[in-house]
């Protein structure tokens, strides 16, 4: 039987339906307000080599997340605006909406799954450890003040290329694995979604697979200050 929709309820259907899509359109936002900002807010802590890495030479950023700021950049024709946080403040910072989205070598796991957005994997490595003054331990090591450091084989490839007293016997046996992604506040699919379609080009025509030699290469430059696993 058909049954008949007062006026009333027609209208407050209506308003229902309006507030609904005025919701969905308020979460989607991160894309069109970046794009009419002209610039991209990167979080980054700048303290690890050679993901993300503030050269106080240069005053520039370097590093593998460096790069794909870039790139990300550039797809939306903006400019990059680095902002500082810290491994302590960094989902705090990310929650807060500070940046539009977190690139620093950025470890995947479920207490942060929970509480933000996480891209899909774009570097796979290993993982035991993070330290709050990273960018430290390595010249603590250099100069013979500590005989090990537990790092990730990135890392450990990277400083065992600039400094020949180290070495890396576990760096093709690590103790965990685990990838990196880019981290994001939670309720913008949109905004999610552009960020795993840059990364599935870049995947697709190999330009995640050369960025770690690329940066390797940039990273020379800088002055050996670093450890791995073991002294020698």
């Amino acid at each position: 039987m058909q049954r008949n929709i007062s006026p009333v309820n027609m209208i407050c259907l209506l308003l229902m339906a309006v507030l609904m899509l005025t919701g969905i359109r308020a979460e989607a936002g991160h894309l069109e307000e970046i794009v009419a900002r002209g610039t991209i807010r990167i979080g980054t802590t700048g303290d690890y080599i050679p993901m993300s890495y503030l050269n106080p030479q240069t005053g520039e950023y370097e590093g593998i997340d460096a790069e794909l700021s870039k790139i990300i950049a550039d797809s939306l024709g903006v400019k990059i605006q680095y902002v500082p946080t810290t491994w302590p403040t960094l989902a705090a910072d990310t929650q807060a909406g500070k940046f539009d989205i977190a690139l620093c070598g950025i470890s995947r796991n479920y207490n942060r799954a929970k509480i933000m957005a996480m891209s899909d994997a774009y570097l796979k490595q290993a993982q035991i450890i993070v330290y709050n003054d990273n960018a430290d331990i390595p010249r603590q090591i250099a100069e013979g003040r500590a005989d090990i450091m537990i790092t990730e084989t990135v890392e450990a490839a990277h400083y065992v290329r600039m400094d020949k007293r180290l070495a890396a016997p576990l760096k093709d046996s690590p103790f965990t694995r685990h990838s990196c992604d880019i981290l994001m506040e939670k309720g913008d699919q949109e905004w999610l979604n552009y960020i795993n379609f840059v990364l599935a080009e870049l995947r697709m025509d190999g330009t995640l697979a050369k960025m770690s030699f690329s940066s390797e290469q940039k990273q020379r430059a800088l002055q050996p200050r670093a450890s791995i696993y073991k002294w020698r």
